[in-house]
Formats: structure tokens, C-alpha cells, sequence
């Protein structure tokens, strides 16, 4: 029966599975709150959903959908968030959320999973006092309770909000609007991207991000002070008073008379104590982020967040980037990863799984028996081979840039999506970079074939003349064209590879939508990925949920499957059919096109005879690698190809390339 190997690389990272703590799945962890019996609640924002860790270390969701986000009040899974990013607890039953891409504020009754609206509207962007819905608020960010009243830092609006629980009365309390700094009377105060919030019972204490100091309102006069750190100067020195250096802070709890933060730049937990206006480190280290378990300085993070107190002597940590909550003892500082699994980033050349990638997306055939896998935050091209696992780095993989010339000193720059011509050159989209690269594997030499490093736009033209903002899908016929899914212009162009000559095929930059048309006429939605056959591109439209069809003899473009900004997981024939986030196509010699889903972590069929799609791989609400027969488990892939010997999926979140065959 067909089932999934691992192919090369040590799954790990984020995901999301429900289960026990050892082998649990978050997506970028925000937020976390704990309650008196123990129960832990994260905010797993990657995953638009509340996640809830019994008090016998059982992880289950709690409300909203892993594959699906939006804005609906309901039970359990039936509810939906938009990137909730914090959380806090009140009572022990009811749990207020910051859903800050709806920019709202919900309510959770963790007793039964039941999400309902409890101040703002998704549907303006604006600071505006008021009761409940009638409420308005700029990007929330993160949210604090102390005597009956929930306050809230806003980004985007540069202010201090308070919410009265019992009435839902929404007012600003510090903060002019203004995007400066001043210590001054409630609203005559400035700020700068305040963030970060924690409350007791006589003082609220802000994180002003881009101010990079603590801010300090008095609960009293409301008048704003700033007890630490000096406006403007980054760092990560401990001391007393303008001494002291903060970097970015995004999480601030306290404990008792302590005040602990996190400090994303200097990727550390910090100890505050009001009182003497001093901060000292008290795990983690200023320089390269990553994921080390150790004492005090030797403990390494990614990005660290939330934070809350579990027991006496524990700090729970939301290591967002390595997708883990970290366990800080106190007072010794030692860390330990409390749940989750670990991350395995590395650019160890090797067989199978002690070999290392860092976010592996796309893939093409190099031969009938291997494959050749862009290694993103490597910037290299790695070559696999399908018999056994081998990882050979191809080129790349020092320095990252933009340097044409022979592999030996030829650089990438986060290489994207591949295709190759069979003729032993294989192309790269740089999306980051805003160019097209052409690597010959038979003269060993890099040359950008399209596109100016890291200048954008949306010009056809020859070479290094013409311009793409964010190049992503390729497809090549085998005899001197190159297409190319310009994803952030929303259009689909044609490079001859002769000459680098750049045309725009369809869409218009600048013009998102879902309209079938020729030429300027369609539009795209985040084009991401090609296929072609018998003189039509198929196209992964992401942002639409749609699969397009353009008839390369007169730039006609139709829509073959799913519904117009219709996420979905329904397999199905044409417009019946849902998709969720498409992200690869490849096509199989047999009459069918496979799609990698990055939304529901799915591998699905389509029969192009009858447009019938159905699942192959994956199992939808699940996201973390599982071998074995199929469904089997797959994890947001990012690149797809199909060779003799089987299907190929990238998983950059696993740093881990697998096979189904």
C-alpha cells in the first residue's frame, strides 16, 4: 500500500497535533495564561486557535479551527480567530483574547469552549471609545487585568485602552494617538508602538516597543512615567533607571512584586522589580536566536513572547519561533522545554535523518532519481537522492546575496520555487531578492536571468531591466520559455530564457481579485505556483482558494476548481470543490494534477478530464509529519514534484523532505 517516509531531514517544529505535551504541535505561540488548577491556555496563533494543556499534561483545542481562520462566535472547533496573539484569564472561567488580525477583543468560557464578541469590530480600523461592539481599535496587542478591568496596548494606535468587564465601557487612558514619546498626563502621552502590559492594583507597566523603554501609568493620576530604559537606545544591559536597555518587548507578567518581560531582540526573560527601577537577565542571551536548554545565559530562544507564572516557581514562556512553550525555573533560570517538539534546523549534508535543512520549499526532478530542494534560510540548492536519503549541497549555503558567477562563489537569497528545463538548468525565484536566477549544472554557474536584486516593481523588460515583487511558482516547456507566477503583483508573465525577455501574460499589477478575463482583463489573488500542460498554465491562486486555468494560445483564463475566496477543505468536481491555500501543483503523466494544500496540510488529486479533486495525503485539522500508510500526516508542505519513484513533498516547517511512494 502507498505510504510516507520520511526522505531526509529530523521532523520537528511547528504543527498542529493534539495529544501529550512530548509530542503536541503549536504554530507560532503567542500568548499564555495559566489557571489556578494548573491548566495552562495558549494563544497558538499560527494556528488561529486557543489550545488548552490539562492539568495532566493533555493538549486538546479549545476553541477555533487549526485549518481555517475568520470571525465566528460559536463552540469549540465551530468558532473562529484571526491570528489571536494574547490572551488573560479573569476568574478562572472566563478567558479574553486579543484577536488581533479581526481586531477585537473575545471572550472564551473555557468551561465549555464557547467563544462570543466582547468589545471593538473587525470592521474598521480606527481608535474609538464606546461600549462593547461600538468600540474601535487599531491593531490590539496585548492584554492585562487587574480590579474588575481589562487593559489593553494598540499598536496601531498608539494608546492604552481599559475595558470595564461589567459593562463593556471601552476608553482610552494614556496615549494621544500620536506616534512619538512623552511622558506627560493620560492622553497627552506618547507612545510608539506600545506592546507588551501587565497591571496590579496601582499601576499599569507597558512595553513601548519602538520607543524601546517601559512606559509606567499610574492608576491614580494616570499620569505616564518612564521608570527604565532611555527612549531610542536599543540594548540589552541590566541596570537601574535610563541604565538599562531593552530591545523589542512583547510580553510583560508580573509574580508577586516582580515584574518578568520578554525581550524578543535580545531573545532573553528578564526579572524587573518596580520598586528599585532595575532589570536584570534572567535567562537566554543577546546574539543569534535558536533553541539551547541551559542555565541563565546559556539558554538560547527564538523569539520569545507570552509568559505566564505556573505554581510558585516556573515561568511558562511562548517560544514563538521555535514553535514551543519553554519551562523557566526560578530563581536559577534554568530553562527546559515544557511542550512541544523541538525544532531541527541545521545544513548538514548527510543521509536521511542526519541531515539538516533550514525550511527546505521548493523541489524539482534533477534525474529520474533524485530531486533537487532549495534550502530557504540556508540559501542553497541541495540535491536528494530518492534511494537513499543523501543530502549533497549543490550550491550556496555560505553568505547569503545575490552573486552571480561559478558555484564556488556564486551566492542565493532565499531561494523560493524551482523548476527545471531537463536540459540541466534549473531555475529560482528569489522572492525576497525580486529575481529569477538560472543555475547550470553542467558549467557549475549562477547568472539572474530576470530582475534586479532588491529592486521591485512590476516593469516588463530584458533581463535586468524588467521587475517582479515577490517571483514565486515556476514552469518551464523544455524549449526556451520560463513562466513565472509573479505572486505580489498578482500577475502571470513569460521570460524567454534565450534572452531574459519579460512579458506579462495576464492579471494586472497591483489588481487582486478572482475575475476570469484574457490578458489585463483576469485577475489573480496571490498567484503561487505553475503547472504546465498541453498549452495551458494551471494556477495555484492562494488568496482566491481557486485553480486556474490560462490557455497560453490567447491568454484566456478560466476558473476550473473551487469558489472565489472560498477556503475550504471539500473534495468535489469544479466550483463545488473547496481548496485552502494552495502553495504547489505538479502534474503526474497520467492525467491528474496534485495539489499541496498549506492551509490544511492536505496532498489532493485532480482528474483535469472530469476537474474532480479528491485527498491523498494528510488528514484535514491535523499538521505535524506522521509516516506510515496513507492518509498519513503531513505538515503545511511547500514544494511538490513527482519522478518515477515517487511524489516528493518539502516540509519547511519540519525541515524535513518526504516521499510517498
Amino acid at each position: 500500500a502507498p505510504g510516507l517516509t520520511v526522505l531526509a531531514g529530523q521532523p520537528g517544529g511547528g504543527g498542529s497535533l493534539d495529544g501529550p505535551l512530548a509530542t503536541a504541535r503549536f504554530r507560532e505561540p503567542l500568548g499564555v495564561a495559566v489557571a489556578a488548577d494548573g491548566t495552562v491556555y495558549v494563544a497558538d496563533t499560527g494556528n488561529n486557535a486557543i489550545r488548552k494543556i490539562s492539568p495532566a499534561g493533555v493538549v486538546s483545542v479549545l476553541a477555533g479551527d487549526p485549518a481555517h481562520f475568520g470571525e465566528v462566535d460559536g463552540i469549540g472547533r465551530a468558532a473562529r480567530f484571526d491570528r489571536p496573539r494574547a490572551l488573560v484569564l479573569v476568574a478562572d472561567h472566563d478567558l479574553y483574547v486579543v484577536d488581533a488580525s479581526n481586531r477585537i477583543i473575545r471572550k472564551v468560557d473555557v468551561t465549555t469552549g464557547e467563544v462570543s464578541h466582547f468589545a471593538g469590530n473587525s470592521q474598521a480600523y480606527a481608535t474609538l471609545d464606546g461600549i462593547g461592539i461600538a468600540a474601535r481599535f487599531a491593531d490590539p496587542c496585548a492584554i492585562a487585568h487587574a480590579g474588575g478591568k481589562l487593559y489593553v496596548t494598540e499598536t496601531g494606535g498608539n494608546v492604552v485602552r481599559a475595558i470595564d468587564i461589567a459593562s463593556k465601557d471601552v476608553k482610552t487612558i494614556a496615549g494621544s494617538g500620536k506616534y512619538d514619546y512623552l511622558d506627560a498626563p493620560a492622553t497627552a502621552a506618547w507612545f510608539r508602538g506600545p506592546c507588551g502590559i501587565a497591571a496590579d492594583a496601582s499601576s499599569v507597566y507597558v512595553a513601548d516597543v519602538n520607543n524601546r523603554v517601559l512606559r509606567q501609568i499610574d492608576l491614580g493620576t494616570l499620569a505616564v512615567t518612564t521608570p527604565l530604559g532611555t527612549q531610542g537606545m536599543i540594548g540589552t544591559q541590566d541596570g537601574t533607571g535610563s541604565i538599562a536597555r531593552f530591545g523589542v518587548g512583547l510580553g510583560l507578567h508580573f509574580l508577586g512584586t516582580s515584574l518578568y518581560a520578554t525581550d524578543v531582540y535580545g531573545q532573553t526573560v528578564r526579572r524587573i522589580d518596580p520598586a528599585a527601577n532595575s532589570v536584570a537577565t534572567l535567562a537566554g542571551g543577546a546574539g543569534p536566536s535558536g533553541y539551547v536548554d541551559g542555565i541563565g545565559n546559556s539558554a538560547r530562544f527564538f523569539e520569545p513572547v507570552g509568559l505566564a507564572v505556573q505554581g510558585p516557581s516556573l515561568l511558562l514562556v511562548a517560544d514563538s519561533k521555535n514553535h514551543l512553550l519553554r519551562g523557566v525555573e526560578l530563581p536559577s533560570g534554568k530553562v527546559n522545554l515544557a511542550a512541544g517538539v523541538a525544532p531541527s534546523y541545521g545544513s548538514t549534508d548527510g543521509v536521511g535523518s542526519a541531515a539538516r535543512f533550514s525550511l527546505p520549499t521548493g523541489v524539482t526532478p534533477a534525474d529520474a532519481g533524485a530531486v533537487l530542494v532549495s534550502d530557504l534560510f540556508n540559501h542553497a540548492l541541495r540535491r536528494v537522492e530518492l534511494a537513499t536519503g543523501q543530502v549533497t549541497t549543490v550550491v550556496g549555503g555560505r553568505a547569503t546575496g545575490s552573486v552571480d558567477g561559478p558555484f564556488a562563489t556564486a551566492s542565493l537569497h532565499r531561494p523560493g520555487a524551482l523548476a527545471s528545463d531537463g536540459q540541466g538548468r534549473v531555475f529560482v525565484s528569489e522572492p525576497e531578492s525580486g529575481t529569477v536566477r538560472m543555475i547550470d549544472l553542467s558549467t557549475s554557474t549562477v547568472t539572474t536571468l530576470a530582475g534586479l536584486a532588491f529592486a521591485y516593481g512590476s516593469t516588463d523588460g530584458t533581463g535586468a531591466l524588467a521587475r517582479f515583487n515577490a517571483p514565486a511558482g515556476l514552469a518551464t516547456d523544455g524549449q526556451g520559455l520560463l513562466y513565472l507566477a509573479d505572486e505580489g503583483n498578482h500577475v502571470i508573465r513569460r521570460i524567454v530564457i534565450s534572452s531574459g525577455e519579460v512579458t506579462t501574460l495576464a492579471g494586472q499589477a497591483g489588481g487582486p481579485g478572482e475575475t476570469d478575463g484574457t490578458g489585463m482583463i483576469a485577475r489573480f489573488t496571490y498567484p503561487v505556483a505553475l503547472a504546465l500542460s498541453g498549452g495551458a498554465l494551471y494556477v495555484a491562486d492562494q488568496g482566491g482558494a481557486t485553480l486556474r486555468r490560462l490557455d497560453l494560445s490567447n491568454n484566456a483564463v478560466s476558473t476550473i476548481l473551487g469558489a472565489p475566496m472560498q477556503h475550504g477543505t471539500l473534495d468535489g468536481i469544479g466550483g463545488a470543490a473547496r481548496l485552502n491555500q494552495p502553495i504547489a501543483l505538479a502534474l503526474d503523466g497520467t492525467g491528474g494534477l496534485f495539489v499541496a494544500e498549506y492551509g490544511s496540510s492536505l496532498l489532493r488529486r485532480v482528474e483535469l478530464s472530469t476537474l474532480r479533486i479528491t485527498t491523498v495525503a494528510g488528514q484535514a485539522g491535523i499538521a505535524a509529519v506522521a509516516p506510515g500508510p496513507l492518509p498519513a500526516g503531513l505538515n503545511r508542505p511547500g514544494g511538490l514534484a513527482v519522478l518515477p519513484g515517487g511524489i516528493v513533498l518539502t516540509a519547511p516547517d519540519e525541515n524535513a523532505v518526504l516521499l510517498i511512494h
